[in-house]
């Protein structure tokens, strides 16, 4: 049991890093063999515009926490998730918090306050395609 929780932990750090090498390798096949990794899709699978996220989903913590978990559908060509809040009504920057998974928990927010949050996916191509807003309370 322990070994395969071992395995499940190496299989993801190896994913993460293969994506890091994808990212700087910009393409070039021949540093993504030299970092020894194979090549198991072509280059322009996931090129261009990350399609828009879908909505998180915000689920509030215990009450006097101060924290949401926001929960969004994951895509295989995403390198991390942009989550981002604010409060709702605000026309301040949005705070972001990035995460290799589709999902995180936010922290530090006030309590009874109402925020809105957001995410886009981040590939290849940076450029964020934020997803709707959605709305929760802070308890």
């Amino acid at each position: 049991m322990i070994r395969n929780q071992k395995r499940g932990d190496l299989a993801y750090v190896l994913k993460e890093l293969s994506k890091y090498v994808d990212t700087v390798a910009k393409g070039d096949d021949s540093i993504v063999l030299a970092a020894g990794f194979s090549l198991r899709k072509p280059n322009g699978s996931y090129d261009g515009l990350a399609p828009k996220a879908k909505t998180p989903v915000a689920t509030p913590g215990e009450i006097g926490s101060g924290r949401i978990r926001l929960k969004t559908t994951s895509w295989a060509g995403a390198r991390m998730y942009d989550f981002q809040c604010r409060l709702k009504g605000s026309t301040g920057e949005w705070n972001s918090k990035l995460s290799s998974k589709s999902s995180c928990i936010i922290e530090g927010l006030e309590q009874f306050k109402e925020y809105e949050f957001r995410v886009t996916y981040i590939g290849i191509d940076p450029t964020p395609n934020y997803s709707d807003s959605t709305s929760s309370y802070v308890v």
